[in-house]
């Protein structure tokens, strides 16, 4: 069966985008771009896209915690 959509990334919802992806791109390489006030990107040599997303309400899990169903990351595709 052909796809019907292209992978692109993993979005994680968070209240400051450019520090938490400067957090990965310490842990896992690359440089974050931001191409907006509310959206940082960050390639990973060898590995995914990680999108960065200005959530300004969002609650950070608490594990183990079962009640907690905030969105904690999405994937993206094109379509």
């Amino acid at each position: 069966m052909a796809s019907v959509a292209r992978f692109r990334n993993i979005v994680l919802d968070c209240r400051d985008p450019r520090a938490l992806a400067a957090f990965y791109a310490a842990v896992a390489g690359g440089t974050p771009q931001a191409e907006s006030d509310d959206w940082v990107v960050l390639q990973i040599p060898d590995g995914p896209r990680l999108g960065f997303q200005l959530a300004p309400d969002h609650t950070p899990p608490k594990w183990p915690r079962a009640d907690h169903n905030g969105q904690q990351l999405h994937l993206d595709f094109d379509a």
